[in-house]
């Protein structure tokens, strides 16, 4: 595990590695991210890195607090125009895929949403409990686990279908905004001259993996959307 920069020093760490398949990336959004962001990496990764298999995502979730008045991303958005201030929503940071829906969601309606970035979800998660800030984009992990202990209610999940997690909570289309759509996704790479003949045999056990009851059910329990792809 080599966390820091955005993901940076663990992408370049395989970047460097021997592209023999022992040495691969478990990535996530921001290897797409800081690229549109404009963020300067070592390396280059359509060119440096080979692609194995997409293997989960999940979409943002707005969440309130269950004390909250807000009932519909249209209460959050009539009470941001209505107030001189605006309305603060927190994210993990910066940069991050919470940050970018909502940002697009400020964009969409004109609402004076203002942008409060902590260092991680668990800071911004702990200041919407204490009410300090209104509302909360987020990943179902770690927050929404919140629901189910009664101090989050869910306002809309990000994504074009609904989560079976998360069966009563409308998607953002169905909340009128069918182009407020994001999240995370993970996937398997590994360095980019690694052989056609090695990617190929992970791509296809990955794929048999994620087609296992037993991996499935984990997945889906912790909000993923599963997939398994091909190169």
């Amino acid at each position: 595990n080599k966390p820091g920069a955005a993901t940076i020093i663990g992408n370049d760490t395989v970047v460097k590695a021997a592209p023999d398949g022992h040495t691969l990336l478990f990535a996530a959004a921001p290897i797409a991210m800081n690229t549109v962001l404009g963020v300067k990496t070592p390396y280059d990764v359509a060119r440096d890195l080979a692609p194995i298999s997409l293997v989960a995502s999940g979409g943002a979730v707005i969440f309130v607090p269950t004390a909250s008045p807000y009932r519909s991303l249209k209460d959050v958005v009539q009470a941001a125009k209505a107030s001189p201030n605006g309305l603060n929503y927190a994210t993990a940071g910066v940069g991050s895929m919470p940050h970018l829906v909502g940002e697009a969601w400020r964009v969409q309606t004109d609402a004076n949403l203002i942008h409060v970035g902590y260092k991680g979800s668990t800071p911004a998660l702990q200041d919407v409990l204490a009410g300090t800030v209104g509302v909360l984009i987020d990943g179902y992990i770690p927050s929404g686990a919140q629901i189910e202990t009664g101090k989050l209610r869910a306002l809309a999940y990000a994504s074009p279908k609904r989560s079976p997690l998360m069966p009563n909570v409308p998607t953002t289309a169905e909340e009128g905004l069918p182009d407020l759509v994001g999240g995370g996704f993970f996937g398997l790479m590994a360095p980019a001259r690694t052989p056609p003949a090695i990617i190929d045999k992970i791509s296809e056990t990955v794929r048999q993996i994620l087609a296992t009851p037993e991996a499935r059910e984990r997945l889906t329990r912790q909000g993923y959307d599963i997939h398994g792809s091909t190169p």
